[in-house]
């Protein structure tokens, strides 16, 4: 059996890592490792470097422009070039996660040459930018769903879906990510901060500032985490480079490299700040409570180390004031958190392997 799997950025690599070892190392199962999206572009690091299994394709997406009509390019561009590698490779399966726009066009055309799509973190809701839409059409597309929680898992099967073909199998992320916990905490915050691709470049530029503008007023030093290849990106990362060059240089620091590097980093900070979803998933299970900023994450399921606030100046101050408050920490002490993890690649490859399907492009389906 062949399965291809896409990664398009350091972020999905790193959730995907211990799924294409296991695929790479199977008897039974040929792994075709794509590799799309910023790894392949030198503005956003080339992380291709990053990769240590081996690479079957590499498709180059990205259009060098921050504007929404350069995402529609790209899924259009996307779409040409996935073809030709699905035509050459011939998978018997494709395994894609969330909700890129770049992992829509290769769906896309995996639907169209009857390549069935295993879809990992389907179900969830971002109402603060365009991934939500990309992640549902992905689930429409897709034929095995993995989702994090049974609440999405319900989602996907609100949406039409055959329950049969729907599990909840918990965070691929969370497999192994305990040895990464600190007890001890830098006296420094990590800053990751992504563009609300709903908003005018305008607002999408404030935004930024507002949060640049703020952060003098902590003493405390700063990591940051360079934005990945949205509509809006480079001018956050160039905002963000020349704070750093007009700010003390020991105090703030860029992290830009493997998923490893980047959990340390968050396991020992006081906070992580900005609007990833780093702060909803890996963060709680690290102690690093979060300020989640704006709307970007908006609908998905939150746990209790996780302050909400607006992007403005005082809703900044509030929140960093609560945080340090010792109700807040006395809070947070014991809470419920949402999301399980452990051995998810195991299920999600055992899941693939054992199910049939007869006719994908005519709609006749095994259903498990």
């Amino acid at each position: 059996m062949k399965i291809a799997i896409l990664t398009t950025s350091r972020a999905d690599y790193g959730l995907l890592k211990k799924l294409i070892y296991r695929i790479n190392e199977d008897s039974e199962c040929e792994l075709c490792l794509i590799v799309s999206g910023s790894h392949v572009s030198p503005e956003f690091g080339a992380t291709i470097n990053l990769i240590d299994a081996p690479i079957s394709a590499k498709v180059e997406v990205l259009i060098s422009s921050d504007t929404n009509t350069a995402i529609s390019k790209s899924i259009g561009l996307g779409c040409l070039s996935f073809s030709d590698v699905f035509e050459n490779e011939k998978p018997d399966w494709l395994i894609v996660l969330g909700d890129r726009f770049e992992v829509l066009s290769a769906v896309i055309a995996a639907y169209c040459q009857g390549v069935p799509v295993a879809h990992i973190s389907g179900g969830e809701l971002t109402s603060g930018s365009l991934d939500d839409g990309f992640r549902h059409c992905i689930t429409k597309l897709s034929y095995l769903h993995f989702a994090y929680t049974e609440e999405y898992r319900k989602r996907i099967i609100q949406l039409g879906e055959h329950p049969n073909r729907v599990f909840n199998v918990g965070h691929i992320g969370l497999e192994g990510i305990g040895k990464y916990y600190s007890k001890e905490k830098e006296d420094a915050y990590l800053v990751v901060w992504h563009p609300e691709t709903f908003l005018s470049p305008l607002q999408q530029k404030r935004n930024i500032k507002t949060i640049m503008s703020f952060l003098p007023k902590l003493k405390e030093a700063k990591y940051f985490c360079y934005s990945k290849g949205d509509s809006g990106s480079r001018q956050i990362n160039q905002i963000i480079n020349n704070y750093i060059r007009t700010s003390i240089p020991y105090r703030n620091k860029i992290i830009d490299g493997n998923r490893e590097g980047f959990l340390k980093v968050l396991a020992r900070v006081k906070a992580i700040v900005g609007n990833s979803s780093a702060a909803i998933y890996e963060a709680p299970l690290l102690g690093t409570p979060a300020i989640n900023i704006g709307a970007r994450q908006d609908g998905r399921i939150k746990s209790a180390p996780i302050l909400d606030c607006e992007c403005s100046v005082g809703g900044l101050k509030e929140a960093f004031e609560k945080l340090n408050s010792e109700d807040f920490k006395k809070s947070i002490q014991n809470y419920d958190y949402p999301f399980r993890g452990g051995n998810v690649s195991k299920r999600i490859l055992d899941r693939i392997k054992e199910t049939k399907v007869v006719d994908l492009q005519k709609g006749f389906y095994d259903i498990p």
